[in-house]
């Protein structure tokens, strides 16, 4: 499942469609080169009403070739029984709703990635290995996910013997020195090592989620507060719902690793670096693939 219905606010487009490399490719497309490789062969797209048609005309045509696509609309609209929002919100609500747009077409274990970042074959590699039923998540080092160009937001993932706890948000995450960064958690300036490990939201999970994820949503978008402030900026993301999901539950969340380059465009500023770090994995046939 491709999350693919973000504005990119910050690089000032819809980053999402923007192609890079030699290959001229979206991000996502690279992405579902190395899903198809690690042995997947069907993708969920979450997307929009006004990027509908940009997806089914430049991106579906390039895929693989056997690749089973479902589009899936995330609409405000969308909603549970007992739940409502505002008729003029434009903002989406939250990645969490995003999943759930896709439970008619979703019947078995499935992975969640970004439509704008890439992840590396070895992420997928890795997230396969998992067993059917088990919930997981690729981490990456926190030095390998920054931006030259300004702070960038990460989730700060906590665990032990590889069994993810919490995931804690810092935001304007900037370089400090060789080893170190800071960054704003909870309003504090907190110090961090590169190494430490942060969630780039690439998770695996099953359709027991689903439930959850709807009970999340009534929750915040009762229909009684519909049109109150408080409402209108209210979203629902994945990873809280994922806790909830396992403070209810006997269900763990496995945390993987991958030493594969992440990258991608918080700015466009960096759409150079990675233009340069696609050529250099194609010259290394990272995405050769048979058709």
């Amino acid at each position: 499942m491709i999350l693919a219905a973000g504005q990119g606010s910050r690089f000032g487009r819809a980053k999402q469609f923007v192609q890079f490399g030699p290959k001229h490719l979206t991000l996502m497309e690279y992405n579902i080169i190395q899903a198809v490789k690690a042995g997947i062969k069907e993708v969920v797209f979450i997307t929009q009403v006004s990027q509908q048609t940009t997806l089914i005309e430049q991106v579906l045509p390039r895929l693989p070739k056997g690749i089973k696509t479902h589009l899936v609309l995330q609409e405000t609209s969308n909603l549970p029984a007992n739940c409502c929002v505002a008729k003029d919100r434009v903002k989406p609500l939250g990645t969490a709703h995003a999943v759930w747009c896709a439970k008619d077409v979703i019947k078995e274990g499935f992975i969640v990635i970004n439509a704008d970042d890439y992840y590396g074959e070895q992420a997928f590699a890795n997230i396969q290995a998992l067993a059917p039923n088990n919930f997981g998540l690729v981490a990456f080092e926190l030095g390998k996910t920054l931006s030259a160009h300004g702070g960038v937001n990460r989730g700060l993932c906590h665990h032990t013997n590889n069994q993810l706890e919490n995931i804690k948000e810092v935001i304007e995450i900037t370089e400090v020195d060789d080893n170190n960064c800071q960054g704003f958690c909870e309003g504090e300036q907190v110090s961090l090592a590169k190494t430490q490990l942060v969630s780039m939201n690439f998770w695996r999970l099953t359709p027991a989620i689903f439930n959850c994820i709807e009970t999340q949503l009534i929750k915040y978008f009762p229909a009684n507060t519909a049109n109150t402030s408080e409402q209108k900026a209210q979203e629902v993301y994945l990873p809280e719902t994922v806790f909830a999901y396992m403070a209810t539950t006997n269900a763990r969340v496995t945390l993987l690793t991958s030493q594969d380059a992440w990258f991608g465009v918080t700015y466009a500023a960096d759409s150079p670096s990675v233009e340069q770090a696609l050529k250099n994995l194609s010259s290394n046939g990272a995405f050769d693939i048979n058709d």
